[in-house]
């Protein structure tokens, strides 16, 4: 693959969609019960349902492509994911 085409890959997981949002709700959720139940396959099934790897993907891959703009962008998308899983 060329950096061109992992770019695109990268670029289209980190976007703050729709469907991001409702993963992180429905993960939240999912972690909520798993607290609730005192059930650790549970909390483990809700980080499997999270989105989380797409923004530290971006983070990463924006660092070392020295890509500002990437990098902003995930960050500002994993913080907002981290504020909702943990509140």
């Amino acid at each position: 693959m060329t950096v061109e085409e992992i770019y695109n890959v990268v670029d289209s997981q980190l976007h703050l969609t729709f469907d991001y949002l409702v993963y992180t709700v429905l993960a939240s959720i999912i972690a909520a019960v798993g607290l609730a139940t005192d059930s650790a396959v549970t909390v483990v099934a809700s980080m499997i349902v999270d989105p989380f790897m797409g923004p530290i993907l971006g983070i990463t891959f924006g660092t070392c492509i020295h890509d500002k703009t990437m990098f902003k962008k995930s960050l500002r998308n994993e913080v907002s994911n981290t504020k909702s899983f943990y509140t």
